[in-house]
């Protein structure tokens, strides 16, 4: 069935299961170990905030709301991702990043750690893609950006690897050694 969940007190590590939606009640969600989401979470109902220690891992579909996720451990969740505005911040040290056959998207993305994108199928980013850490490209992966890109370092030099700046807006692509560079953007783009 259908279960509300608790933001009080603090869980040492989360697991959602079942079909029924899961819907945390309005605050933060604090998670001090791993997040299994493998049933649909709907954040968006009371705007829950998510503060994760671990990995998030898992099947199940997330519905983000208005506020933020910060995750400080691996994205491995295969379920759809529904982003919003409000954004996630990754914070974690030598930590990946892979999510559903269909790929991933994110509306705006915060690397404050050192994080390997090693999605095969697509990494989007549609508004912003900015942080103080490093983003670095896998084996294989795909990263599509569709907004701006800020500080962050970005490592794309694995062979081979496939950077795609697609925004419907003129871009300023990042100066960084690329394996593959695509610019499919028909209002233009400026090197870094």
């Amino acid at each position: 069935v259908a279960q509300v969940v608790s933001t009080t007190p603090s869980y040492q590590n989360l697991t959602f299961s079942g079909a029924g939606v899961k819907t945390p009640a309005s605050g933060t969600l604090s998670i001090a170990g791993n997040w299994d989401c493998s049933s649909a979470a709907a954040l968006n109902t009371n705007n829950t905030t998510i503060s994760l220690t671990g990995n998030l891992i898992g099947n199940g579909s997330i519905t983000q709301g208005t506020n933020l996720i910060t995750v400080g451990g691996d994205w491995t969740n295969t379920g759809t991702f529904t982003a919003t505005s409000a954004g996630v911040t990754l914070t974690g040290s030598s930590k990946q990043i892979t999510g559903s056959a269909s790929g991933i998207t994110f509306t705006t993305l915060t690397v404050n750690g050192t994080y390997t994108n090693n999605n095969t199928t697509g990494l989007t980013v549609s508004t912003a893609l900015n942080g103080s850490g490093t983003l670095t490209q896998g084996t294989n992966a795909v990263l599509n950006i569709s907004g701006t890109i800020g500080t962050l370092t970005l490592t794309a030099t694995a062979s081979p690897n496939t950077v795609n700046y697609n925004g419907s807006g003129a871009q300023a692509v990042k100066g960084t050694s690329y394996n593959i560079l695509k610019i499919n953007n028909a209002a233009g783009a400026t090197l870094g």
